[in-house]
Order: C-alpha cells, then sequence, then structure tokens
C-alpha cells in the first residue's frame, strides 16, 4: 500500500503543489511507494500551474478509511457454476481450503459453496435413498469427470436428472428392469457383455457407458447411432465408474445462495457490524459495483488490516484533512499553519510546522537541503504555490525564507517568474467559472474553537465587480454550508489582487456576525470592509478565534 502525500480538504494551489515536489523528492530518495494525492478537485488556478509546468493532478481521494476492497484477499480461488463437485473438491484439496466463492461465466457471484449440501448429494439420508441413482448433470460433464472418451455423441450438454443403472443382473432381469424406466433419462453402465449392451441399444436408452476401457465393435456401434444411443468409454472399473458419476453433479446444486456479500466501497467498521450477525458465515465475497467478484473477506483479514500512510502538507488539523485519516497512520507532517484539532500519532513523527508563507517555501528547502535539483516542471510547480499564497511575495504571511525559496526554484525555470505570476492570477475567477457553492467549497476550511464550528472560506479575484453581482448568491449558499455542515457561523473572505484588499460576508448565529468589529458596508448588516486584509491564515483566522474565545454560546 502506498503512502499518500496530501492536503487539506477543497486545496488550494500550495496544497497540491507541495503534495505533488514533495512526493517527487521522496521517489527521487529512494521511497518508491509515495504518490502524491489529492482530496478535492483542483481549481482552475491550480490545474493551469500544473499544466504549465507538465505535471498532472494528483490522484483524487476523497477517503483513506479502510474498506471492503483494500482489505479483503485479491487472489480468489473460485469455481463456477457449472462444474462438478469433483472438479471442484480437488481443488480445494490443492489449495488446502474448505471454502470458496462460485461464480458464473462473467464472474458474477452465485453463491458460496455448502460442504454441508455436497455431501448430501453424494450421501442421501435414509429417507431419500430412492435418490442414490439420480444424477443431475449432463453427459459431457459425466465425461469430463470420468476422463472417458465417445464413440457416438448425441446432445451431450442437455442438463437434466438421469437415472443410472449398473447391469448386473441376469441378461434377461436387465432386459425386463430397464424397460420399466424412461429411455430418455437412463443412462446403463456395462462392462464387456455383448448380452446387455443389445439390449439397452434396442431399448434407446440415453447412454450406454462402458467401463473398464472396452470399446463397442462396429454393428454394435452402428446401431446405436442408429437409436441415438450416446456411447461413452470409461478407463475405469465399475465401482470407480458409478462412484465419480456421482461426483459429476454441479456445484450449483451444493451453493449456499443466503449469504453476505460486500461492495468494494464498504467501510470496514460497516463489515465488522454486519459480520457479527452472521456468525455461520465464514466466507464473505467482496463484489465491485457490477457484482463482479473481486476477492473474499474472512474474519481474520479484519483483526488487523493494513492502514494507509499519509503525510499531511499545509495542514495539521483532523477537520481539515481527508475523511479517514484519524484510521489511517500519518506518517509526516510539512505545514506552515496554527496547531489545532486532535491530530495523535502513535509512533514519533517528523513534524515540521514553521511560520512562512507557503508550504511549498518548506519543499524547496528540503530540495536545497538534500543537495537535489529539482525538475524544471517540478520547480515551477513550487513557485506557483508560492506565488499563489504570499501574492507574489506580498502577503503579510511573507517571509524573508518564502522570498529566498522562490529566488532559488525561479532558477530552474525557464521563464520569468514576474510573467508567470501574472498568468496565474489571472489563470481564471472562481466566481466566473463556478457556482457561488462551488466557489465557497474550492478553499474551504473548518475550525473549533471554544464550542463553536465555523467555516472560512476564500476566494481571489481580480477586482471585486463579480462579487457585488453575485453577493446575494454567495449569503444563499453560505447559509447551505450552514445547515450542511452545523456551522455556528461560516464566512467568505473575498480578496482583490489588486488592491490588496478583502470584503469578508458572513452568515449563521447572529451573535457572532453582530460580534464582528470590521467596518460594515453601508446598508450592509453582514459584509464587511477588511482594508489591507489579504491573509486568512495570519490575519482574519486569528481575530475570528479571539471572537469565538470572547463570545459564549447560548
Amino acid at each position: 500500500m502506498s503512502t499518500l502525500v496530501i492536503g487539506h480538504k477543497n486545496p488550494d494551489t500550495d496544497a497540491i503543489c507541495a503534495a505533488v515536489a514533495y512526493a517527487a523528492l521522496l521517489r527521487i530518495q529512494g521511497q518508491s511507494d509515495v504518490e502524491a494525492a489529492a482530496c478535492g478537485e483542483a481549481g482552475p488556478r491550480t490545474l493551469f500551474a500544473l499544466s504549465r509546468a507538465g505535471e498532472r493532478p494528483p490522484r483524487l481521494v476523497l477517503s483513506v478509511r479502510p474498506t471492503a476492497g483494500e482489505v479483503c484477499q485479491r487472489q480468489v480461488v473460485v469455481a463456477e457454476e457449472l462444474e462438478s463437485l469433483y472438479e471442484t473438491f480437488n481443488r480445494l484439496r490443492e489449495h488446502n481450503i474448505t471454502r470458496l466463492p462460485v461464480i458464473d461465466r462473467d464472474r458474477r457471484l452465485k453463491g458460496i459453496l455448502s460442504i454441508q449440501k455436497a455431501l448430501d448429494l453424494l450421501l442421501p439420508g435414509r429417507a431419500d435413498l430412492d435418490r442414490a441413482r439420480v444424477v443431475e448433470s449432463s453427459l459431457s460433464r459425466i465425461a469430463r469427470v470420468l476422463g472417458g472418451k465417445f464413440q457416438n455423441q448425441v446432445d451431450c450438454d442437455r442438463e437434466a436428472e438421469f437415472f443410472v443403472t449398473v447391469a448386473a443382473f441376469s441378461a434377461k432381469r436387465f432386459t425386463a428392469r430397464i424397460e420399466s424406466y424412461d429411455p430418455e433419462s437412463l443412462i446403463v453402465v456395462a462392462g464387456d457383455r455383448p448380452n446387455v449392451q443389445r439390449p439397452a441399444i434396442e431399448q434407446g436408452v440415453y447412454a450406454l457407458i462402458i467401463t473398464g476401457g472396452n470399446k463397442l465393435p462396429r454393428d454394435r456401434l452402428r446401431r446405436a447411432k442408429e437409436r441415438g444411443v450416446n456411447v461413452l468409454i470409461s478407463p475405469h472399473d465399475t465401482a470407480t465408474t458409478t462412484l465419480l458419476m456421482k461426483c459429476s453433479k454441479p456445484i450449483r446444486l451444493a451453493m449456499q445462495t443466503d449469504f453476505i456479500s460486500f461492495e468494494e466501497s464498504t467501510p470496514l467498521q460497516e463489515v465488522r457490524t454486519r459480520m457479527q450477525g452472521a456468525l455461520r458465515q465464514a466466507l464473505f465475497p467482496v463484489l465491485d459495483e457490477k457484482g463482479i467478484l473481486v476477492g473474499v473477506l474472512s474474519r481474520v483479514d479484519i483483526l488487523h488490516p493494513r492502514t494507509t500512510k499519509l503525510i499531511l502538507v499545509d495542514h495539521n488539523e483532523l477537520t481539515q484533512a481527508v475523511a479517514g485519516a484519524e484510521e489511517a497512520e500519518i506518517v509526516e507532517v510539512l505545514d506552515h499553519h496554527r496547531l489545532g484539532g486532535s491530530l495523535v500519532s502513535h509512533e514519533p513523527i517528523r513534524f515540521i510546522n514553521e511560520p512562512v508563507g507557503s508550504t511549498c517555501t518548506l519543499v524547496a528547502r528540503a530540495y536545497r537541503n538534500a543537495g537535489l535539483n529539482p525538475t524544471p516542471g517540478i520547480a515551477l510547480c513550487m513557485a506557483s504555490g508560492i506565488i499563489s499564497d504570499t501574492l507574489h511575495l506580498k502577503s503579510p504571511t511573507t517571509t524573508p525564507l518564502d522570498a529566498d525559496m522562490l529566488k532559488w526554484v525561479g532558477g530552474f525555470v525557464e521563464q520569468p517568474l514576474e510573467a508567470f505570476a501574472a498568468e496565474l492570477f489571472a489563470a481564471g475567477s472562481v466566481l466566473q467559472s463556478s457556482t457561488p457553492r462551488q466557489a465557497l467549497q474550492s478553499d474551504l476550511k473548518i475550525y473549533e474553537e471554544n464550542g463553536w464550528r465555523i467555516g472560512l472560506a476564500q476566494v481571489e479575484e481580480q477586482g471585486l465587480e463579480l462579487f457585488w453581482k453575485k453577493k446575494e448568491e454567495l449569503r444563499s449558499a453560505l447559509k447551505e454550508l450552514n445547515r450542511e455542515h452545523k456551522f455556528d457561523l461560516s464566512c467568505v473572505l473575498v480578496t482583490d489582487l489588486l488592491s490588496h484588499d478583502s470584503v469578508l460576508i458572513a452568515a449563521g448565529n447572529r451573535k457572532l456576525v453582530d460580534s464582528v468589529a470590521y467596518p460594515r458596508k453601508e446598508h450592509e448588516r453582514d459584509i464587511f470592509e477588511l482594508r489591507g486584509i489579504v491573509s486568512r491564515k495570519k490575519q482574519l483566522l486569528p481575530y475570528v478565534s479571539r471572537l469565538l474565545r470572547e463570545t459564549q454560546r447560548p
């Protein structure tokens, strides 16, 4: 299982570019099982940056909770429903197992082998002894189990219940006996006895099985063809032949069809719960969305499942992490935000959290400290993250290290970063290309403080004209977010990249909204003017956190 380098929910350019660049560094350093991932779709600006860098967007991973598909055994021994008991039981012996799923030719699950049903087919109870001579199968399957060869074949694939009689009587008694059965469903097992073979052929039985490897002579074979009688040569003696014929019944007759199965995406916690209610079932099939068998689970498989390893970049709070992160093994954190949440590790981990403007700054420094030069594409990735998060070094979060690392990675790219930064910021307005709801979720972070639960989104635009046109739609979208995420308050900081000012629109608990001390826009109760405020992390969040600590829940 690979280690995922992954940013926060609703990832911005810094989160995704940091994941891509850091995963590339770790692979260069010998960690071949590392890959970049994202737990949200990349926005237009990020896609522009990746495209210019010649890098693909990282794999989308919305949850790392262990699932049935991740834990199940993929190498599965199976039986096809039309295979014989004999073939299936030999496979059980070969693999030293006692259970297996039964599938059709398209690998769709049909059932699970029931040993009890198989024994009932081979060893009927006292009340069912009259069926001991009945074999439900096809002559072609019987021939396959016997390893026999046909001298004459007529409709050998017909599935039916056949009555089997062994020519152990005198010729006179045998002739009288077979006349009492329906010849279309009668199979006669005989050795090299002409006085038995002839009446069976004349009676027009369905099949004549000759044991001991003996063959019909030419005249009797000609008559069998005229009468439409199948002639099958068994290499075994009569006792072995009849025993193997019983074992030629199809495995579908021994299936358990009342069982529990799981889809690949079923969370492991649900698997455990449902297994507890199926104490008599030992093998649990795992299916894809089309019902195709992909694996099997046993109770042992879920005791100590493998967990996904995570390297968190651009965040350290579980509320912002990919779903299921609390069940994963977090092996490293690389971030530049406040400490928060309930992140816990079972072993010591590398935890780098520094007050710089961009996580990509820390990734670039890791390259330089390792004495490794990034490729032009990876260098442009890191430059994109730094430029985006520091507003090209103009944000108050910018540090000398950000400027130093941007200059260093700029030495590996093939165009001036000044021109690239202008293109990056112009690479698509979120408010223009997305619905208001999508715009809010494109860079939304969730925080909890003093019992309050809030969501802070940020949108960067070149000018605020679109904001004023869409403010009512944004209000409605914020209220939807509150209902969906059970927020007490949600806000969106809309930053003007040209003036380096922002506006804030808030929705939620009235007590919280009315406590915001920023200047209100004229005639607007919930829109605030934030002059000189461009950083959610360093400027807005500390203020909001203090507001939440000072405001008691009603």
